[in-house]
């Protein structure tokens, strides 16, 4: 993941699936006063990245390690510059059967990426300031992986009254003098507060998120409590505060859930059609990205247009992709291949859901959507 640079990308996937899927609470948020890990963009549009270059070469510095590690894919449009592997150029990074080998190439990588942050932040920072880039095109290059969480998970989301919960928690005094300790409750940057790192943190923390929860009657709970003692935070100087944060949490997840489920449709159809529409979302997700196999495609559809009454059986190894071109014929051909007749199309995928998951409940969700679409009686 690290290697590859996913880390943002497979956090953007995981919440829109949370999102997608969770019936109550999909986002909760745990904000303390650390802005976190700011990544440098795996993607640049290479015309933004050629601007950046020009200022930072104007302003007399070494674009080398630029050029090094972005790579222009000439096949997008617009060309974009991707980040390489990490493995490109430090072929030992991670080869964990020569430790020796793959810590030099980690110690190579994790020095090389300050670099790379700070000039992109600084030649950002200076397009924006002539009206070159705008706030949201600069800011980009500065912001922090819960950041980007908290805007998808919270910020631009319509209804966080259902699905949205916010905790914030300030400890007043922290103890800077033991700086090793300080560093896990306060981002640090040589050994001094990261001023710039606190302020973009406050910014959201402070101002966008108690202002969105608070104009939508969402859930929001903020914390101050003491640095005690030389660990600053343990169960048994912050037992009342622990106690409190536990059973607000209990008590709100629990809210939400009841009032996602109050809202189910929990009778016998709306159990039917909850059914099918799961299915149907995962036949349209598979053909999302489905190309070609037009010679097998054809095959299929001779089957179903012909007069065989047999069973049509696909094999083929795993990940071939089997269920995507299953998937495309039901969600996209069978209803042209039979056309001016409208079929009825039944559409399982084993395993997926609680009633496909065992014959005896398959068997009976079949028989349910096929007496719920002639309208027979259950």
């Amino acid at each position: 993941m690290t290697n590859e640079h996913m880390t943002t990308d497979l956090c953007m996937t995981e919440l829109c699936n949370c999102q997608r899927l969770s019936m109550g609470p999909n986002f909760i948020y745990f904000g303390a006063q650390k802005y976190g890990y700011r990544p440098i963009p795996t993607t640049i549009v290479s015309s933004e990245l050629a601007q950046l270059r020009e200022v930072l070469v104007t302003m007399g510095n070494d674009v080398s390690l630029l050029d090094k590690w972005y790579r222009t894919d000439y096949n997008a449009v617009p060309p974009i510059s991707i980040l390489q592997p990490i493995d490109t150029h430090l072929i030992h990074f991670l080869n964990k059967r020569v430790p020796k080998l793959q810590a030099r190439d980690a110690g190579i990588w994790w020095g090389t990426l300050p670099k790379m942050q700070l000039m992109l932040r600084k030649a950002s920072h200076t397009l924006y300031v002539n009206g070159k880039m705008n706030h949201e095109e600069m800011h980009n290059y500065h912001m922090a992986v819960t950041e980007r969480e908290v805007i998808n998970g919270c910020l631009s989301v319509l209804n966080v009254k259902d699905h949205v919960i916010i905790y914030t928690r300030i400890i007043n005094n922290i103890n800077l003098q033991n700086i090793k300790r300080a560093s896990a409750f306060i981002d640090i940057q040589d050994r001094k507060v990261d001023q710039e790192a606190i302020k973009l943190l406050a910014h959201y923390r402070d101002e966008l998120l108690p202002k969105k929860m608070k104009d939508n009657n969402g859930i929001y709970k903020r914390y101050n409590v003491e640095w005690i003692g030389r660990e600053g935070l343990a169960p048994e100087t912050h037992e009342e505060y622990l106690n409190d944060f536990i059973n607000h949490f209990y008590k709100n997840v629990l809210k939400l859930v009841n009032r996602a489920m109050r809202k189910e449709d929990t009778s016998a159809q709306g159990k039917i059609v909850t059914e099918i529409l799961q299915h149907l979302h995962a036949c349209n997700n598979s053909v999302k990205v489905f190309y070609g196999r037009t010679q097998e495609l054809e095959q299929l559809r001779e089957y179903i247009t012909g007069k065989s009454t047999k069973p049509f059986v696909l094999y083929g190894a795993g990940g071939s992709g089997k269920t995507a071109m299953l998937s495309m014929a039901a969600c996209k051909s069978v209803q042209k291949w039979l056309q001016p007749a409208k079929p009825l199309l039944i559409v399982r995928y084993l395993g997926t859901t609680p009633d496909s998951s065992s014959l005896a409940p398959l068997l009976t969700s079949t028989c349910q959507q096929l007496s719920y679409t002639f309208m027979l009686p259950l």
